[in-house]
Formats: structure tokens, sequence, C-alpha cells
């Protein structure tokens, strides 16, 4: 089933967490970097839109590094790893309290090339395909973390 589809176990149905996602705030993240993971995330977590109001905030702080790999004897890389990081933490909009926080991390190669602008768009390739996969890898974190929160407030005593 979908990420976002009810699913029962023993006698509590799982909360909707596709509309969970339609509630939350997508703040903006810096840089070009952070404006492409923003527009994976809204994809991935909004596919129909946000509802007008939000009811949570997901912030996302990205970094990333370069690290040259398989160096020949020449003293030239032949190969990079580029690796991106993003820590991300998830509000209440109304209590203004910390739901959740965790960090995510991918790491994508490129080959190293003579020619610079091949170089160049190898990493930015390579920079595009991690973006992606972090944006996947936070809707699935998003999913866990918000199914336990719901989970949670709904056992609790009213």
């Amino acid at each position: 089933p979908e990420l976002g589809a009810s699913m029962s176990s023993s006698d509590t149905a799982s909360p909707d967490i596709a509309a969970i996602f339609r509630q939350m705030e997508i703040s903006q993240i810096k840089e070009r970097e952070g404006q492409i993971l923003r527009g994976h995330l809204i994809q991935l977590l909004q596919p129909d839109g946000a509802d007008a109001s939000a009811s949570y905030i997901l912030i996302v702080n990205l970094t990333g590094s370069k690290s040259n790999l398989a160096v020949k004897k020449s003293a030239f890389a032949t190969r990079a790893n580029l690796t991106v990081r993003a820590s991300f933490s998830v509000s209440s909009r109304s209590t203004k309290s910390g739901i959740a926080s965790s960090t995510a991390e991918v790491t994508s190669g490129y080959n190293v090339f003579t020619s610079e602008y091949q170089t160049l768009a190898a990493e930015r390739g390579a920079r595009e395909q991690a973006l992606e996969e972090l944006a996947h890898e936070i809707h699935a974190r998003l999913g866990a973390i918000l199914v336990q929160f719901k989970l949670g407030q709904e056992r609790k005593p009213s």
C-alpha cells in the first residue's frame, strides 16, 4: 500500500499520512540545491497540492561535500563522490513545539574527465541524482516519524 493509505493492524488503522503531508509547510531551503530539493519534496509530499492552512512546518538544512577517489599514478583523480546531507525537523505550527528531527545523507559518484566541461556536467548529474534520492529518503523518514507521532497522539487519554 502507498504511504498515505490506511492499513489495519490489531485494532488500529494507521494515520492518513498523505493528509498530514498536505498540512505541512515546506520552508524555503537556501541556495539553488535547496530549491531543487524543495521542489522534489513538494512533488513527493504534496502531489495534489498543500492545504490552505498548515498545521506543521518542515525545516531542512542542506550541506554537501566532494571527495576524490581512484587517483592515478599521475596524481589525477578519475572518480569523485559527492555527498549531500539534510538535517530536518518537523514542528507543530500551533504550539511551536518540535515533533521530531532527523538527518538523511546520500552519496553519488561521478567520473572526473580531462575535459573540465565533461567533469562539470558529470558532477551536475550526480548532484541532481543525489538531491532526488535525498528527497525520497526524507519522504520515507518523515512518513515513519509522523506515523509514530500520530499513533502516540491517538493513544493518549483525552
